[in-house]
């Protein structure tokens, strides 16, 4: 009886630690109008997902980490790298430390045109 005791209480705290958030989604929320949506995303394994962006010949082209509470001195807790090819398209991947078995692809656009520091459209689309 002891052991199931130990067990419970360990799934019980496994349980709250896994599903406590750290985010504060009220963050701006009033002032720019902010709400959740239901978004495109496929997510697989890291391999799988590195598998499918060399097959449609993406590479890295910016990488940026996310933040806890969306703040420059918060913990990291993401990563998003935007990949790009030679033929006007644009993928973005998230990546959360230490969860290799979840990378989720959130976007992949085409047809991107790219503007220089003039705001002009560069020569290359």
């Amino acid at each position: 009886m002891n052991k199931l005791k130990i067990k419970l209480v360990s799934f019980l705290l496994a349980f709250v630690f896994c599903t406590y958030s750290f985010a504060d989604t009220h963050a701006d929320k009033d002032k720019y109008g902010l709400t959740w949506t239901q978004m495109p995303i496929v997510c697989s394994s890291l391999e799988n997902i590195q598998a499918y962006l060399d097959d449609y010949e993406f590479k890295v082209d910016r990488l940026g980490i996310g933040r806890e509470n969306a703040k420059p001195e918060g913990e990291p807790v993401y990563t998003i790298a935007v990949y790009k090819n030679d033929y006007q398209q644009l993928i973005s991947v998230l990546m959360v430390p230490g969860n290799l078995e979840e990378v989720c692809m959130l976007w992949r656009v085409f047809n991107v045109v790219e503007y220089g520091e003039d705001g002009q459209v560069k020569e290359n689309n």
